[in-house]
Formats: structure tokens, C-alpha cells, sequence
């Protein structure tokens, strides 16, 4: 994290690669941070990188998915996350009020009106975590 907020990518490289090297199993909230200080930087091929490890080592975790979710919105890689909706639909990880408002945010920035208002439609009808109520 503090190789993060200080943006040096080289440092937090060689940190994932002598945790390797010690056969240091990551967890998902680790691949996740880092997956969104890559994405924020615009460090695409280290964030793909990542994200095969983490789907490898942490298996449909929704963590590593929402940071994916996150920063491929944010971005506007809009093809990216139909395609991480799929794989997460696959994973049967529920889709949160977050996601929704992030994929209407970026689909509405793109034009995209039919989808929002599909995307709308459905996160109307999302139920409230039993924590929320």
C-alpha cells in the first residue's frame, strides 16, 4: 500500500516477484489493491498480469473482481466489463448497488442509453444485504 500511494510501480513489481519467489500466497485484498493502483496508473499490462495470478491463486473472489470492475469503469473499457460481468455471473458473485452505479456512470459517459436504462431496470430490484436493513 505505501508503494501504491507513492506510484513506485517498479518497487511494488519486485515486491510481488520475491513473494513468488518465497512461495508467499497472496490474497485476494492483496491482488486488489494492487490491481487498483495499476489500473489508476494506467499500468494495463501489470493489472493483466495481475489479474491472471489473482484469478489463479484467489478463484472467483469478489474482491479481486470489484477492483477489476473499478478501475476497467472508471476507464471506460466498457467491452472489458461485459466481459467481467460474465465471469462473475459464471462465479455467482452477486452484482452490488456499487457496481451498478459505477456501470451506469460509465455507460452513460459513453452514450451508451439503452444499457443504462437496462442497467437501471435492474439495480432497482436489488435487494438489500441483510446487514443494510
Amino acid at each position: 500500500s505505501a508503494y501504491a500511494s507513492g506510484q513506485q510501480w517498479a518497487k511494488l513489481r519486485e515486491l510481488v516477484q520475491l513473494m513468488k519467489h518465497r512461495k508467499v500466497q497472496p490474497g485476494a485484498p492483496f491482488y486488489a489493491s494492487l490491481i487498483t493502483a495499476f489500473g489508476n496508473a494506467g499500468q494495463w499490462s501489470a493489472v493483466d498480469q495481475l489479474w491472471q495470478e489473482a484469478k489463479h491463486n484467489n478463484k472467483c473472489d469478489p474482491k479481486v473482481y470489484g477492483a477489476m470492475m473499478s478501475i476497467h469503469t472508471t476507464a471506460g473499457n466498457l467491452h472489458r466489463v461485459h466481459a467481467l460481468r460474465r465471469e462473475m455471473t459464471s462465479c455467482s458473485i452477486s452484482l452490488e448497488a456499487e457496481h451498478f452505479l459505477l456501470m451506469i456512470k460509465a455507460h452513460a459517459a459513453a452514450g451508451w442509453w439503452s444499457e443504462v436504462d437496462s442497467l437501471w431496470k435492474e439495480a432497482l430490484v436489488l435487494q438489500p444485504k441483510p446487514d443494510q436493513r
